[in-house]
């Protein structure tokens, strides 16, 4: 199914602390312990976050 979406119609997303609107992709990496990785090997896993341009904040609550 094609759904034809019109992003001027989508709301923006805000930084909570200033407002702004332009973030940066920034990269967390996890270690994840050889006894808890199901390949039995360390493995380190990316986690996309992003920044705010402005004040530098990186919000968790909108994770990728």
């Amino acid at each position: 199914m094609n759904i034809d979406v019109n992003l001027n119609d989508a709301a923006d997303v805000a930084c909570s602390e200033c407002e702004c609107i332009h973030f940066t992709a920034v990269v967390r990496l996890k270690r994840i312990s050889p006894v808890i990785s199901p390949t039995g090997e360390a493995i380190i896993v990316p986690i996309q976050l992003w920044e705010c341009r402005s004040c530098g904040l990186v919000d968790e609550s909108i994770m990728t």
